[in-house]
């Protein structure tokens, strides 16, 4: 029996609800996650089933619950892999499946399995590099370039993360670069390299106050001034860090204002 066209409106909806809330209330993830799931099982979408799992198990991937995390994930990829079979909608279902084989890679990541994250991300980019995603390509070579990071092999981290920034630059995405650039100080700082570290933090900085992103903004400033702390360079770094606790302030991120004010302290100690 065909899936009225109604009933499918109304799973792409819920689902995309459960996407709009997935960082800020993942318990309202779920609910919509949920609903967009029991309406699918009862009108055969299968689709619909498949993302209703993939949002689900993102919401509670962010709240540490890797372990049920990874059964939505698994899921939605056995799903996803017996939906290529037909033949319809490829494309639509290999970025799908992609995603999923990306989420299960966060799942092992986050657990320090990092030798089977590896790879499942490289699963994700072989499929992301077939359809061309130009996002999802980015994201890949991004959170390989954090696994390599973990490993403490920084030539690939900072292989990887090049990869990455290269792509999100040919696409112009800004939110993306400041991320790399961020990822790439980070692998500087870990080496010692404290003006290579430097370069790529107020270079993630730039564009992150060109598109007015605060929460990177303020963290941008928490690593330049742990770098000017690790140089004794101390009125720079305090500088830095109350800038970094303003904007923190500004967007009420109770996390990191500790984070700040931890910072502050240990200058004033040093």
């Amino acid at each position: 029996m065909p899936i009225a066209k109604e009933d499918t409106s109304k799973v792409n909806i819920l689902n995309a609800l459960a996407v709009e809330y997935k960082r800020d209330n993942p318990d309202t993830t779920i609910y919509y996650a949920k609903q967009a799931l029991l309406l699918s099982e009862k009108v055969g979408f299968k689709i619909g089933i498949g993302e209703a799992h993939l949002y689900w198990g993102k919401a509670i991937l962010n709240s540490g619950n890797y372990d049920e995390a990874l059964n939505h994930y698994t899921k939605a990829r056995v799903l996803f892999e017996q939906l290529l079979i037909s033949k319809t909608d490829q494309k639509r279902i290999k970025k799908l499946l992609a995603r999923a084989l990306y989420n299960i890679g966060e799942v092992y990541n986050g657990q320090g399995n990092y030798s089977e994250a590896l790879k499942i991300y490289l699963e994700a980019l072989k499929i992301r590099k077939e359809i061309e995603d130009k996002n999802g390509i980015a994201d890949s070579y991004n959170n390989m370039g954090r696994v390599y990071f973990d490993l403490g092999n920084y030539p690939q981290a900072l292989k990887n993360h090049f990869a990455a920034l290269k792509i999100r630059e040919e696409i112009k995405d800004k939110y993306g670069q400041g991320n790399s650039f961020n990822n790439l100080g980070n692998i500087y700082y870990a080496q010692g390299d404290f003006p290579g570290a430097l370069k790529y933090y107020f270079a993630g900085l730039k564009i992150r106050k060109e598109i007015n992103d605060k929460s990177g903004e303020g963290g941008s400033y928490h690593n330049i001034g742990n770098i000017y702390m690790e140089q004794r360079n101390y009125s720079e770094a305090l500088k830095v860090h109350f800038m970094s606790l303003k904007i923190r302030e500004e967007i009420k991120d109770q996390p990191a204002i500790a984070y700040s004010y931890g910072n502050l302290g240990s200058v004033y100690y040093a």
